[in-house]
């Protein structure tokens, strides 16, 4: 397996030895852990009625991460998430990455930079510029997202 394949895969079994280690080291990720959190994970979202979550594990597992494993927090942030999504269809019914004009937004306000440079890992290595000023552009009022409405997932670039 390539390392292009290796670092596009989302679930922690075939990717760097490297990333493993973090994840384990800084997530105190163990697929014991992993098993577990998944299990009360989904014993709380079955419990939840309104909640119609995919149940699948690389789905709940980019949730689980960034939460460092907290299934609490992490339920609490897969609500807010959906919930999100069930708003008005005025506020994020056509909001996905394909429809925000990215070069306007992105590129001619210099949102994200990425650097030349990789880090000792062999990453790429990007700045993302969230709280830049917007008066540049504007979003029809309609069409205005509400905070953290274009961070749909957990993203590691």
């Amino acid at each position: 397996m390539t390392k292009t394949a290796e670092c596009g895969d989302p679930d922690i079994t075939g990717i760097l030895p490297d990333l493993e280690l973090v994840a384990r080291t800084e997530l105190g990720e163990t697929p014991e852990v992993k098993e577990r959190c998944l299990a009360l994970l989904r014993e709380l979202i079955a419990g939840d009625e309104q909640l119609h979550c995919p149940a699948d594990d690389t789905f709940l597992v980019k949730f689980l991460r960034a939460r460092k494993y907290c299934v609490e927090k992490t339920f609490q942030i897969i609500r807010n998430y959906f919930r999100l999504r069930q708003r008005p269809a005025g506020l994020s019914a056509d909001l996905s990455p394909y429809t925000v004009p990215y070069h306007k937004v992105i590129v001619e306000n210099r949102l994200i930079l990425v650097s030349k440079l990789r880090d000792p890992q062999g990453r790429a290595v990007a700045m993302l510029k969230l709280g830049k000023s917007t008066h540049r552009f504007r979003l029809r009022k309609k069409k205005k997202p509400s905070k953290g409405s274009l961070c749909q997932d957990p993203v590691l670039v």
